[in-house]
């Protein structure tokens, strides 16, 4: 290249982080599970970039985003297939819809136990007194309240 030649190449630009940047934040913990959770923070991002890839309507940008994101999902997919603890983890992992769904029923079950008491208690509470209504206000609500570690609201 002659010095004319060399002077016409356009230089790549030096940008600077900005002023009390720190950047993406990895945290610093050694090991297997913060490196998968790191993985998973990255794959999560680049499914994010790749959909705002797609929104700018560039082909090249987005064939670009879903390489760099599919390739980070198959790192995830060789990660947890070579260990047996990632393998056991998943198993014993629940969907968070289904946690979800399970949650709100068990909710609801308890709120209509407690929604019952009012109803349930006034001919027990006639005539009583003082202490005899703190008992059987208290174990209306232990009743209720069984019925969560007994199961009983999966029944509704």
């Amino acid at each position: 290249m002659n010095e004319k030649t060399k002077s016409l190449q356009y230089k790549k630009a030096k940008k600077a982080m900005p002023r009390g940047s720190k950047g993406p934040s990895f945290g610093n913990e050694p090991g297997l599970l913060a490196a998968i959770q790191r993985l998973r923070a990255a794959e999560i991002a680049a499914a994010e970039d790749y959909r705002l890839a797609l929104t700018t309507g560039d082909a090249d940008l987005g064939a670009r985003k879903k390489r760099d994101w599919l390739d980070l999902i198959e790192q995830l997919r060789r990660v947890e297939v070579s260990n047996p603890d990632v393998q056991k983890a998943n198993l014993s992992t629940l969907p968070a819809d289904e946690v979800e769904q399970e949650t709100a029923r068990m909710v609801n079950a308890f709120r209509l136990a407690l929604e019952s008491i009012p109803r349930s208690l006034p001919q027990k509470l006639a005539g009583a007194d003082e202490v005899q209504i703190q008992e059987i206000l208290a174990g209306a609500v232990n009743e209720a309240l069984a019925q969560l570690h007994s199961n009983k609201w999966r029944t509704l």
